[in-house]
């Protein structure tokens, strides 16, 4: 028998036991999996702007990351920007919006070290001189000593660079490193030990 009405503005009656037992809100659209179009709408506005506001919050760091890893501000842009794509993919698998600029930057991480950026530079079929004239004119302001750390941190295997980078540019810890690349914490150690004496020695050679 029905004794009662929904205390939250629904107008589907209910049973004693406070389920509906007939109906549905009128101003509701039924989507699959049991939400409105209502809430559907308000969710992909939500997920839009938060996506935007970490678009904006990271993009630049990330791309200075990427750029260290990989030589060239504009391939290191097509990365940030496939990894934006790919966070996007997986946002309903990062819940925690805390947790979603280190999974932006282990992508950025996976694809410089997994030879992405010799296939897009190998796609391109013409040259970007906007990009090279803003590449030669971030080396020229650079001074001379900042230039050879570059040139030799470029000479190191990908990931004794991914390393120094994160240890010395993004100021990571031992266990943030290896929580990042997905390496146990000796492996940083390592890594990090052979690539100082190899920059040590080139730089020496240098001076």
């Amino acid at each position: 028998m029905i004794v009662g009405m929904s205390l939250h503005g629904d107008d589907a009656p209910v049973s004693r036991e406070g389920e509906k037992v007939a109906g549905t809100p009128r101003d509701a659209t039924a989507q699959p999996g049991g939400t409105t179009g209502d809430v559907t709408v308000v969710d992909a506005v939500d997920r839009r702007t938060a996506l935007s506001d970490l678009y904006r919050a990271e993009y630049q760091n990330l791309v200075r990351l990427a750029t260290l890893l990989v030589d060239r501000q504009d391939v290191a842009e097509e990365i940030v920007q496939e990894a934006f794509v790919r966070m996007d993919g997986a946002w309903d698998r990062v819940k925690n919006p805390a947790a979603r600029p280190a999974y932006l930057r282990s992508i950025v991480l996976n694809m410089a070290r997994s030879g992405l950026r010799r296939r897009m530079t190998a796609r391109r079929h013409r040259p970007d001189p906007v990009a090279d004239v803003a590449a030669a004119e971030h080396h020229a302001v650079l001074r001379e000593d900042q230039r050879e750390v570059l040139a030799a941190l470029a000479t190191l295997p990908m990931r004794q660079r991914q390393c120094v980078v994160l240890r010395f540019y993004e100021d990571f810890t031992e266990v943030q490193i290896a929580e990042a690349l997905g390496i146990s914490q000796g492996s940083v150690k390592q890594h990090l030990h052979r690539a100082m004496q190899s920059l040590t020695e080139r730089l020496e050679a240098l001076a």
